[in-house]
């Protein structure tokens, strides 16, 4: 580009830089603002949906069970039984 075509057109791109700020600092914000919005929708639809699986965690020697009532009612007998 020649020299002077950039003498030209650097205030006339600065006068257009200025002139639409205000609107591009208004779409950020009502960017901003749907965003935070449907974040917060997205949370909530991500909680009813969600199944536990967890990508970061292994379980290479199998998961934990947890205990049942059952197996918790034989632990009591049997500290009864010893105490």
């Amino acid at each position: 580009m020649p020299a002077a075509a950039i003498i030209v057109a650097g205030p006339v791109l600065g006068l257009m830089y200025a002139a639409f700020l205000p609107f591009i600092g208004i779409a950020m914000l009502v960017k901003l603002v749907a965003q935070k919005a449907g974040g917060g929708v997205m949370e909530l639809a991500h909680g009813g949906a969600s199944f536990g699986w967890r990508p970061s965690e292994s379980y290479l020697t199998g998961r934990k069970k947890k205990e049942t009532k059952k197996d918790e009612a034989s632990k009591d007998a049997e500290e009864k039984k010893e105490g």
